[in-house]
């Protein structure tokens, strides 16, 4: 079988049937499954998952609920797929996703490709632009190769891939992403997105450098390759906390948090960049507000 589409669902069956008929009416001739992965939902999902058992391409898995990285983690282990189109069960795909994306893959030997999120909101309105931060629905990986990175906690691990030279981002969307309260991109409360990357990006980079060696010799590159990735990975990771302190208006966390940022981007790309300049002026000039961070 050439692809899984694995959707990830946990309470979204309000969403859920146009997700699946997103993934069941692909415009493409290639062998391929949807599987929906269920983390233990209480609310009418199953009911829904159950509509669909007898279509010959479906199929589904349900655990208890074990959270989103569990959910993700089998989403790529109980795939039969040899490439997975992840999706989040409150997005949908556009119907020529598959047809477009999988040649692209194939041609060029990658393991990981994304495209970028066409947003829209509870009324169904689209953004004017595509939307800057990655998300679950746009990736697709090679399953064997990215075996390699599990368990893993989101979908920041496979961008891995694409750090180590194995994907592309595309600046065209084939996913629609819905934007409401209950996203894990949520931002209305200060801090909380931040902190959040900040903790991925470390758990990331520890993983890699632990796991650099076995890494390194299932996808043919040097263990130094792979380190150098975790170091890139720690350095984004003090951005996220830089960024954190700001928005919680503590400016002197802030500031230490940017030294190690700018440590880390020292010893895994050996210069000071633009952007680190340009952080520092940020970190100067933004004043603590009555919050502490």
């Amino acid at each position: 079988m050439e692809v899984t589409i694995s959707i990830i669902n946990y309470n979204y069956g309000q969403y859920l049937k146009q997700a699946i008929e997103s993934a069941l009416n692909q415009t493409t001739d290639v062998d391929y499954e949807v599987l929906v992965i269920d983390d233990g939902s209480t609310d009418n999902s199953d009911e829904i998952i159950e509509s669909y058992q007898s279509h010959p391409k479906f199929r589904s898995s349900k655990t208890e609920n074990r959270g989103f990285a569990a959910a993700l983690t089998r989403a790529l282990t109980e795939a039969n797929g040899e490439y997975v189109f992840f999706m989040d069960a409150d997005d949908h795909f556009l119907t020529n996703k598959l047809e477009t994306i999988l040649p692209i893959l194939k041609d060029h030997s990658y393991y990981y490709l994304a495209d970028s999120p066409k947003p829209f909101d509870a009324s169904g309105t689209f953004y004017p632009h595509n939307y800057d931060a990655g998300c679950t629905s746009t990736v697709a990986v090679n399953r064997e190769k990215a075996l390699v990175l599990c368990p893993v906690e989101n979908e920041l691990w496979f961008y891995t891939l694409k750090k180590l030279g194995f994907g592309i981002i595309l600046e065209t969307s084939y996913t629609n992403y819905r934007l409401h309260g209950s996203n894990m991109t949520n931002r209305t409360i200060a801090g909380k997105w931040q902190n959040y990357l900040y903790k991925m990006t470390f758990n990331l980079s520890n993983q890699l450098i632990k796991e650099s060696d076995y890494i390194a010799d299932v996808l043919g590159v040097k263990s130094s390759k792979v380190i150098k990735v975790a170091r890139v990975f720690k350095a984004h990771g003090y951005y996220n906390k830089t960024e954190m302190h700001l928005e919680l208006g503590s400016r002197s966390k802030a500031f230490k948090a940017f030294l190690k940022m700018v440590y880390y981007n020292l010893i895994s790309i050996h210069r000071i960049k633009f952007f680190d300049i340009k952080m520092l002026i940020r970190v100067i000039l933004v004043w603590p507000s009555q919050k502490k961070g």
